[in-house]
Parts: structure tokens; sequence; C-alpha cells
């Protein structure tokens, strides 16, 4: 994975601290590209262009590998703006400092750079956790709830009238997706600012209301003290119990855009985003979150600024700054949220970004000319996450919401996403058992249907009307075979289903490792590119299985439907409990197993100790130093315990802590259960936790 940077700057090494090689790649720049390997007087590499890139490595035997690169805070340093790279290698330790270069540019009046940290929220949040200085709603929903709350109703009712009135606020139907215009209710931390430095955060609504709410100008004077202060201890109170969830957005495409005031804005009115606006580029934030972005302006634009977007009264050398909007990128670089405006953006400025996550659902599709860019939600790009040479998948990034898995398999329905260019016309999608032929591919032919608008779909393939030369094919020729057009050619598609190159569904393939391919072609069927990855696919759920129980040293009869009654001599009451069980997940990536003793309806656990035999528990901690397909991080479940019988099966003695019926008890019903989880994902959510085998029989005195 490599890091966005934009426009002139110089990268020294500033030091190294690993054993291993290490070297840095800079690409896409007008000058300075090409590798540099670091040694003890690496020379600084002066980078000129628009928009480039820039990249670590370690070296690993023969091979060079990427390292896990983040941005630090840039600082000015004299008549210097410094940012640092810190970057992480293949070792053990994870300290950020085996290679760490410095980015350094001259200051200037006319040069800018923005830095910060972009999350998401979600959950029963009713205003946006991440603001400090102001309550801000973010959404319909949110102002629906926000309504609810006196204090915030009456702030409402004075600043946004509109909002409290009575009757439908959404209009049926309407075509275009539209956005909302938060409200912001200040406190007693808010500065006194003028309606138009009032900084917000903007999000795309949802597709069932796409509805435009626009707001007004908010002046902290239109509320008097006493409830100003009231909204702040709202917001303070508030925090201490917010349920919501932030989520960090690695590996996100950013836009930002200059913006220039309405007239109304500019008479007082409030920031609607219709003014006219200049796209200033994009960046992508590093694994982490975090991002750096560079912008310059001309004097022309100083000078336009000055006489198109100042008011009356307002100071002309303040407002020549610029007003800056940022959006969040989703597939095929759609915004999928925008921030409000920071107005008066300073040369260097730190402005985090915090947004719902309601339109969030994947990063930006095309990235590092990569292919395939997601499984679910799962990135394959993204520096936190890789796949191991069986396929298994390693997945530390939460960015959108993703799963995070150790050494998982994949299981279920895989939806691929992926950027195939404007170049590309058709492709085609395939499969083999790894370690194949050229025969062996079987080509995906599945029906692929994308929303459009009006809740209609269209087909998008399979179709068999073009032949293709297809790469590794056994055929001397041309092929006609199922191919699918690129949504991404296609403007009827709704977002993000462009991207969405293939679902494999997976339930019939045997349990193992797999190629998949995806391959482009142009109009006429010729070879554009392609991609392959490896993929472990395993369908199978963990075998669990109880053989015998045993209680008092009488067995129980397990074998039927019906319900064993045991009676139990005074001296048997605290008799131990042997369970012989089984749990075995073929392809080693059992995650948890435990035996549940439990009594009657009570809902808990009763309570136990292992006395002896087979552990009744275990919990699986992925071991950083060997394979996936090593012991620990390979486990079955039983049959590494070990006490296991040869056969997989362990015998568990577990006495009770206290006797299994009470001194007034005279009945109850004994449950034995085992409860387990394996490491499985379909790119959205790891497989879920289950129970097996509740067996139940009855006691008494």
């Amino acid at each position: 994975m490599s890091l966005a940077m934009q426009g002139s700057w110089t990268v020294s090494v500033k030091s190294k601290s690993a054993a291993a090689p290490q070297r840095f790649t800079i690409s896409g720049a007008a000058t300075g590209n090409g590798t540099h390997v670091v040694s003890g007087s690496t020379a600084a590499v002066p980078v000129t262009g628009p928009h480039w890139r820039i990249a670590i490595e370690a070296q690993q035997g023969a091979v060079w590998k990427p390292s896990v690169m983040r941005f630090k805070n840039p600082v000015q340093s004299g008549s210097l703006v410094k940012v640092d790279i810190e970057s992480n290698d293949f070792g053990a330790d994870q300290d950020f400092n085996d290679l760490i270069l410095t980015c350094t540019m001259p200051t200037s009046s006319a040069d800018f750079v923005i830095y910060g940290h972009a999350t998401s929220y979600s959950g029963p949040c009713w205003f946006n956790p991440c603001f400090r200085l102001h309550l801000v709603i973010d959404s319909l929903a949110q102002l629906s709830q926000a309504l609810k709350n006196p204090i915030a109703r009456a702030a409402i009712e004075r600043l946004y009238p509109e909002h409290v009135l009575p009757g439908p606020k959404n209009p049926p139907d309407p075509a275009p997706l539209r956005t909302f215009t938060p409200l912001m209710l200040p406190t007693p931390r808010s500065p006194g600012l003028p309606p138009r430095t009032v900084q917000v955060t903007r999000t795309a609504n949802e597709a069932t209301t796409r509805q435009l709410v626009s707001g007004r100008s908010t002046p902290t004077a239109m509320l008097d003290s006493a409830l100003t202060q009231k909204i702040g201890t709202l917001l303070d109170g508030q925090k201490l119990f917010f349920l919501c969830k932030t989520t960090t957005l690695g590996n996100y495409g950013l836009r930002f855009q200059e913006y220039d005031r309405t007239s109304a804005e500019l008479g007082g009115g409030a920031y609607t985003g219709t003014g006219d606006r200049q796209d200033l580029g994009t960046t992508a934030t590093d694994p982490f979150g975090n991002y750096v972005f560079r912008f310059s302006r001309s004097l022309d634009e100083v000078v336009d600024e000055v006489l198109n977007d100042v008011a009356v009264g307002e100071d002309a050398t303040v407002q020549a700054l610029p007003d800056v909007i940022a959006q969040v990128l989703g597939a095929g670089l759609v915004p999928a949220a925008e921030t409000g405006c920071f107005f008066n953006v300073h040369n260097l400025q730190r402005i985090d970004i915090c947004v719902p996550d309601t339109n969030i659902v994947l990063p930006s599709s095309c990235v590092d000319n990569k292919i395939l860019t997601f499984i679910g939600k799962i990135s394959m790009t993204s520096a936190l996450n890789s796949l191991d040479t069986t396929g298994r998948i390693t997945a530390h990034s939460s960015a959108g919401n993703a799963p995070q898995i150790d050494c998982g398999v994949w299981w279920g329905n895989l939806d691929l996403w992926g950027c195939l260019g404007d170049d590309v016309a058709r492709y085609t999608v395939r499969t083999r058992p790894l370690g194949g032929g050229p025969a062996d591919w079987q080509f995906h032919s599945d029906l692929e249907r994308r929303e459009i608008a009006g809740g209609l779909s269209k087909k998008i393939g399979p179709f068999f009307d073009l032949a293709l030369s297809v790469p590794f094919d056994p055929s001397a020729g041309t092929v006609t075979c199922p191919s699918y057009l690129n949504p991404e050619l296609d403007a009827t598609i709704v977002q993000p289903g462009t991207f969405l190159k293939a679902t494999l569904f997976t339930g019939g393939f045997p349990a193992g490792s797999y190629q998949m391919r995806i391959d482009g072609y142009n109009a006429a069927g010729a070879f554009v590119r392609g991609e392959t990855h490896t993929l472990f696919i395993d369908n199978e759920v963990p075998t669990v299985v109880i053989s015998n129980i045993d209680l008092a040293g009488v067995p129980v009869d397990i074998s039927g439907d019906g319900c064993t009654l045991q009676t139990l001599a005074p001296a048997e009451l605290s008799a131990d409990l042997a369970v012989r069980f089984k749990v075995d997940h073929t392809q080693g990536a059992i995650l948890v197993y435990a035996l549940g003793i439990s009594r009657c309806n009570e809902g808990v656990a009763f309570p136990t100790t292992h006395v002896g035999g087979g552990q009744p528990s275990f919990t699986w901690v992925h071991d950083n130093s060997v394979d996936c397909e090593t012991a620990p991080n390979f486990r079955r479940g039983t049959a590494e315990d070990p006490a296991h019988d040869g056969s997989g099966f362990v015998t568990t003695t577990l006495s009770p802590v206290s006797p299994w019926l009470g001194a007034t008890e005279n009945f109850t019903i004994l449950r034995v259960s085992v409860g387990f989880n394996w490491r499985a994902t379909n790119g959205y959510s790891n497989a879920s936790g289950t129970t097996s085998g509740t067996l139940v029989w009855g006691i008494q005195k």
C-alpha cells in the first residue's frame, strides 16, 4: 500500500531502526520518481507533481514486502513544514520505527497543508459524538429524536423554527439524492462566530429519504445564556452514556473543494452548500484514518476570493483565506458523505472529519491500479489485511465496519468488489483448485443484475456473444465463454453497484484453496488486464458430538428422545459429572468451544470446577510467529487436547460447586451442551457462535 501526496516536497530518510534492508519508491510524480534503497548516505529526493504516491518496503530473503505506513501530524519548524511517514515491516514488533521518512516543504502564503483524522459513527446517537463545541444534529432521524428532548427542542424552536412546524418535511420521491444540512446548537464553549464560520458535518442521507433539509444561521446571540448552558450540560451528560460507535476510516478516498458563498449567505443567511465549488484535489487516508493534503492558491484565485466572497463589514484579509469542504468518497469516487464548510482555513490547519456512516459502504474502489479491492467489506488493498499462500484471510482493518479476523477461511456467498477502468468493456471471473492446470478453470456463469433508478434492475451478464482472448486458457484461439458487461461504464446503475463484479456462491465448493481470477477485455474481446487471488474456501461447520454422560458413576441414557429420570442418594448430590465430547473443524479454524452445564430454564451456567480429564473450554489465540497452517494457529478442536483418546474425543470431569439439588429442592433437570465458534467470514460478518447437542435428563432425591 502506498500513501498519497500532492505538490512539491523533499523526501529524506529520518531514521532506520530495522535490521532488514529498507527502500522507498516514489511514483506518479512529474520529477523524482524511482526506487531508493536506504543506506547511510541516502540523498534527499526532491519531488514535484500535482499528485504522486510513496511506498516503503522491507526485504525478507529475496523478496521485498510492503510495510504498513502511517502519517504523523505535520509541524512547522521555522520556515519549513515537515511531516513524518512512519513504517512497520514484517518483523514481530509494532513500533513503526523501522524506516521513518520526512517530507519537507517551505512555508508560503500561497500553499496550504490540511491534515487530520477521519472517522464515521453509528448507533443510537441523536447528535454527532465527535463535536465538542456544538451539539450537532446530522440527520432527519436525529432531528426527530432531538425534538423529544425539552432542552434541545427549546433551542431548535428559536434557531430553526421551520423544523418544529407540523406537517411533512419530506416531499414524495424526489429524483436526485440530496443531503441534510446539519443543525448546530451552541454551548458555552462555542466561539461567538458569525453564521458563515460555523463548522458542520454533512452526510449523504438514506436512499429511502433522499431529502434536503436546509438550515438557517445560528448565531449564539439568539439563545440566552441559561439555555446555552443547559445545552452544554446536555452535551456533556449525554456523551457519558453514548451507545454509538466510532470507526476509523482507513484507506478511504477524500476530496477537498474550495467553496464560495452565495449572495444569500454573504447577506447573513445559512450555509446551504449551493455556492460555487472548485475541486482542490483528492487524497486518501492511511490505514489508521490519518491524512495529509496540500493545495495551492494562485494570486488570481485570492483576488477572486476578495472580490466575490467577502461580505460588507468583513475583514478582507481574513476572508481571503480559502473556505474548504471535505468529502468522504465511496465506490467510484462518488461522495458518500460530506462535511460542512470549514471557513478561512489557515496555511497549516487540522481538520478532523467525522460523519455518520449511513452511506459509507466501501472506500473508493480504484486503489493502486488493483482490480479486486474488497471481498464483502474486507479490503484487499489495506496494509492491515493479508491473504496467506493458501488464501486464509487475516484482516485487522475495521474501516467501513468491516469484520476483523485472524487466519480465517472464506465461506458463504462472496461479493467481489473491484475496479476495471474505462478501457474494459467485458470481464470474466474464473476459479480453479490451487495447483490446477489450464483445463481446470471454471467460469462464473451465475446471473448478475444491478439496481437502476426506480427500484428496477438490469442484467449485466452472463452473455455468450463475444469471443474473448482469455489468458491461460488451453484453447489456441479466442473463446466464447460467460462474460459480463463492465457496469462502471453504465451511468444508469445505482452506486456502488457498478463496482460489484460478481457474487461467488461457494456452497458447492469442496473445502480447500482456490485461485480466483478476474480478467478484463476491450469491446473487440482483446485481453486488457487481469488479476489472480488465492482464497481458502470452507463451508464446513465444525462437528460437535456428545457421546457419553455419567453422573455419580452412572451412565445417563442419551440415546433417544425421551427424558431419563435419575435418583441421587444423599451422598451423590455433589457427585462428579463426566462428559465425553468432541469438537472438530477439519480445516483447523476453530475459534472457541466450551462445555455448558445448566439446570432447568435458569438461563445461566451451573457453577462447576474442572477436576480431571480434557479441558472443558478452549479459546484460540493467534500466534504471529507462525503461519496459519502451523500449530497453534491451525487448531481443529479437542483433537489437540493432550487428554484426547485418539479419536478426537475428550472426557471432562466436573464437580458441582454446590449440590446438584439444594436442601429444599427435590427435583431439577440438568442440561449439557457444547458452545462453539470458528474462524470463517464472508467479508461482511464472521461466523456466529452456536450451541450443539443440548441434552437433558431429570434428577431427583
